[in-house]
């Protein structure tokens, strides 16, 4: 199942377009901090700026009470931000029975959470 087909507040955000901008791994909580490209039906969207393809908004995808979590290339994935530089993308961010699934440029994550939380910052 897609993202945003089981998380309603991901329906309105293109996510394959939107950045990521740090990962942070506590004992059992993931949190991606996110600048999202907003679509045009979500309730925050404006137009964009004239230098930008998108309406851009920071914001956190946070899951809560993870476990079996599983990282291919972690080394990569979860270190503090540099200035100015992103990790790409998120490519994937689907569901098979309980297992969550999330992948990009900066590796891939599987694990079970029983909360998806998504902030968006005005």
């Amino acid at each position: 199942m897609k993202y945003f087909e089981w998380i309603e507040a991901l329906s309105d955000i293109y996510l394959e377009d939107s950045y990521v901008l740090e990962i942070r791994e506590r004992a059992s909580e993931i949190e991606f901090e996110m600048e999202f490209v907003l679509r045009e039906d979500h309730p925050y969207y404006t137009e964009p700026k004239s230098d930008e393809m998108y309406c851009y908004r920071k914001g956190i995808i946070r899951l809560k009470n993870c476990v079996d979590i599983d990282w291919e290339n972690k080394p990569y994935a979860v270190r503090p931000r540099l200035e100015d530089k992103d990790y790409c993308n998120i490519d994937a961010f689907y569901r098979k029975g309980n297992k969550i699934f999330i992948e990009g440029d900066w590796g891939e994550l599987s694990l079970i959470s029983d909360e998806v939380m998504v902030f968006i910052m005005l």
